[in-house]
């Protein structure tokens, strides 16, 4: 069994919602976090999920605060 953080998890459909938001390539999404396009790319596939730091710079790149927990898209 897969241990979650206690912070929201970013599933695979929301790479498509983050990268309209931030009006950007899958690409361009990988540069600004600081993965690989693979790795963007597992996460949009549903293979793998952003860890907490990969989670943490995303939710810092749609200007979340890191606080409660909170799915951003629900908002």
């Amino acid at each position: 069994m897969k241990r979650r953080s206690t912070l929201y998890q970013f599933q695979s459909a929301d790479i498509d919602r983050i990268c309209k938001a931030l009006n950007c390539s899958r690409a361009q999404l990988a540069r600004r976090l600081g993965v690989t396009r693979a790795c963007v790319s597992q996460w949009e596939k549903g293979k793998r999920v952003p860890q907490q730091a990969d989670a943490v710079r995303l939710r810092q790149l749609l200007g979340e605060q890191i606080g409660h927990a909170v799915n951003v898209f629900e908002l």
